[in-house]
């Protein structure tokens, strides 16, 4: 029994010192998906299976007909049956369909060093709606595109407009039984014009072409700042498709035939969950506007550039004054225009008057104007007219509203009084008059104190050693703020950084649990405990993928870095003593299960010491 144990395990260890070269001979390309009918809104997971190597770089899809692809990672299998080794990699991609229909991928041709690699075909159904369980061929069924579930569409409130004049444009996003998420505002092209804030978005549900659509509004103005012909847009927006995943995910060899249980099941939780984000990126059609400019004839002296429909209301805070007192003008403009382009109506005649400049505050649709002017004196009889002038877009003129006169009163300023005198009466006659009072001594008479007292002179603060460190208190305390932030900031941008700090930690709580397992004689734990620390650690170590981590990393990475060959040596046979484990744990005893552990704190030690 001895004896073939023995040789079983010589056989092992040879098959995978020369696995590299028998599996080069022969090399097997395979296409599949994990399921053959799926929905529009849904997606599949495509696998491109490389059988008898694991070098095979990430081979390109581009243009399959139906589909967009995208790549989400390989995965590496190696599987040992009978003391023969067998190594694969699967590139694996998402399918998103872009309409329904009768589609077949390939055969796929992918060359790598001289060779080409050919795959099979593939049939894939793609349905309009939910899948049916037994749901046989389509048949003569429509082809609706993805397009007319989910689109972004764009349209101005006019096509020609004056220079400085608000053109609304609306932006809509309409999605028809889909799930999306992570949706930005929009952007657009605005080349010649200048662009107010997006109001808040509205949602509704809206029914177009027979459809019934989920639909989000957004809303806003531009303004025309040259004269000529231009574009708008086409109006961008991102946002995330959550697609759930037809099928479920099948075990892989990788994990059947060599780990078990044992691997790191959040590798593949990222690929094969039953949902996904997709982000996708709608367009909509680009708008043609002509801006013009505002006709020179019938602009009235005081047009300052406003633009729109508007409303004055003028309001006096009193009209009854003495000379020399303010009164406020409350001057309101109501309407619909560009805002932006009104300056404060002006007084036709300010003789008489001291003019301050006015203070501005916008709302909605409402600009007030609060100025304050002083008459200088009592001949005023009336504030003068007061004249806004715009353009009217929609007439296409020039218009002047005027407000006032004002019939004001204005009386005369009083004139000024001689400063008031306090004449104090001779100490007699105050005592004659029985002006004298008498209060009790302390309670509102405070001498004058005849001398400072003692005083100690000290020396200067920036010789005292109390007051420097004092100083130093602060300044340390920044520097502690300072170091922390950087250093957070750097394990959440420096993933490298980030696994590198974990990585000795991680190696340290798997020490301890091998330690137990070993204490409590569990060979089948304590090696699977092994294997996990050293996948971990190797992968934080060098910012590898940890689930894609085996004997190979030893070769293929380390090897280049020339580590000490006795620390290599170590990982071999821990990794073979790993492997071994999983067939045979009950034949590991425990002079061997603590030579593993020592050598797993040694390579550990060794690659904490080492500059690499």
């Amino acid at each position: 029994m001895a004896r073939s144990f023995v040789i079983s395990v010589i056989l092992i260890l040879g098959a995978i010192s020369y696995c590299g070269q028998s599996c080069a001979k022969d090399i097997n390309f395979e296409a599949s998906v994990d399921s053959n009918i799926i929905s529009i809104g849904e997606s599949a997971r495509l696998a491109l299976t490389f059988y008898g190597t694991q070098d095979i770089s990430v081979p390109e899809l581009n243009n399959i007909d139906g589909f967009e692809a995208r790549y989400i990672g390989p995965s590496k299998v190696m599987s040992i049956v009978n003391g023969r080794v067998s190594n694969s990699v699967t590139h694996n991609y998402t399918l998103l369909p872009l309409k329904t229909g009768d589609f077949e991928l390939g055969p796929l041709r992918f060359d790598y060093r001289g060779d080409t690699y050919i795959s099979n075909n593939i049939r894939i159904k793609v349905i309009e709606g939910p899948r049916e369980k037994g749901e046989g061929p389509l048949g003569t069924a429509s082809r609706p595109d993805l397009s007319s579930r989910i689109f972004l569409t764009m349209s101005l409130g006019k096509t020609g407009a004056y220079i400085n004049e608000p053109i609304p444009v609306t932006i809509k996003l309409y999605i028809n039984k889909l799930a999306a998420r992570d949706i930005q505002f929009p952007v657009f092209s605005q080349e010649g014009f200048s662009k107010a804030d997006f109001e808040e978005p509205k949602q509704y549900r809206e029914a177009l072409g027979g459809l019934v659509y989920d639909c989000i509004e957004f809303d806003t103005r531009i303004f025309g700042t040259k004269v000529g012909g231009f574009k708008v847009g086409p109006a961008e927006v991102t946002c995330s498709l959550v697609l759930r995943r037809s099928g479920k995910r099948a075990r892989t060899p990788f994990e059947e035939d060599f780990f078990g249980g044992g691997f790191d099941e959040s590798y593949f939780d990222d690929f094969f969950s039953h949902y996904e984000r997709y982000p996708m990126t709608l367009k909509s059609k680009e708008s043609a506007v002509d801006i013009a400019a505002l006709p020179s004839e019938g602009a009235p002296g005081g047009f300052s550039g406003s633009i729109g429909d508007f409303q004055f209301v003028l309001g006096v805070s009193q009209k009854d004054v003495r000379a020399g007192d303010p009164i406020t003008l409350k001057m309101s403009i109501y309407g619909n225009g560009n805002f932006n382009t009104i300056s404060a109506p002006k007084l036709e005649d300010a003789k008489g008057f001291k003019v301050y400049d006015p203070q501005v505050k916008t709302e909605d649709n409402h600009r007030v104007f609060e100025q304050v002017i002083i008459p200088e004196s009592e001949d005023i009889l009336e504030i003068p007219k007061i004249n806004f002038s715009f353009f009217n877009p929609r007439t296409g003129r020039y218009e002047t509203i005027s407000r006032g006169p004002m019939p004001i009163t204005v009386q005369k300023a009083p004139e000024a009084h001689e400063r008031p005198k306090i004449v104090e009466l001779p100490h007699r006659a105050a005592r004659g008059a029985g002006l004298e009072r008498r209060e009790p001594l302390g309670r509102d008479i405070i001498y004058i104190k005849d001398s400072i007292g003692r005083l100690k002179k000290g020396g200067p603060l920036y010789k005292n050693k109390g007051f420097l460190i004092i100083q130093l208190v602060p300044l340390l305390a920044l520097l502690a703020v300072f170091i922390t932030r950087r250093r957070a900031e750097r394990l959440t941008k420096d993933v490298r950084y980030a696994r590198l700090l974990r990585a000795p930690k991680a190696a340290r709580r798997g020490i301890k649990k091998a330690r137990r397992c070993l204490r409590e004689e569990k060979p089948a734990d304590f090696y699977d405990t092994i294997f996990t620390t050293l996948r971990s650690y190797l992968g934080d170590r060098f910012h590898l993928p940890t689930g894609g981590i085996t004997r190979n990393i030893i070769d293929e990475t380390l090897k280049a870095m020339r580590l000490d060959e006795e620390a290599l040596k170590k990982l071999r046979e821990l990794f073979d003593e790993c492997d071994l484990a999983r067939y045979a744990s009950s034949r590991m005893s425990r002079e061997r299960m603590n030579n593993s552990m020592a050598n797993l704190e040694s390579v550990i030690s060794y690659f904490e010491r080492a500059k690499l």
